[in-house]
């Protein structure tokens, strides 16, 4: 009897994989700093690429700190300063691109996301 739970414990633990990830590309100038669960991530500009995976289900927040180019000044667009990722179950994904715009001295940043999780088709005022 202890062999079989045993067993049935080891396959819960370890066969049951969590596949969450997050994929950020980084289409911007400069680099972006992706603080996600007290972790730093590096990701350069130009076309640089992290992906941060085994990821437990739940919702986290992330910050994104910057680069900016000498004497810029500087503005963020939407969630692109900080925002909120969940996983509501194993494999879900999340796609964030990070673009940028400089323009007459003014450097601002913009992320495009995206997610495999299942949109609620409920509207607010539904019971």
């Amino acid at each position: 009897m202890r062999v079989f739970i045993s067993l049935v414990i080891t396959v819960f633990l370890f066969g049951c994989s969590n596949d969450n990830e997050i994929k950020i590309s980084n289409l911007a100038q400069g680099d972006v700093f992706f603080n996600f669960r007290a972790k730093k991530y590096v990701v350069v500009g130009n076309g640089g690429e992290i992906t941060i995976d085994e990821i437990p289900n739940g919702s986290f927040e992330y910050a994104t700190t910057f680069s900016v180019p000498a004497g810029a000044s500087f503005g963020i667009e939407g969630d692109a300063g900080a925002g909120l990722l969940e996983f509501e179950k194993s494999e879900t994904r999340h796609l964030l691109i990070y673009s940028s715009t400089f323009d007459d001295g003014n450097y601002t940043l913009y992320v495009n996301k995206t997610s495999s999780k299942t949109q609620s088709s409920k509207s607010p005022t539904s019971p």
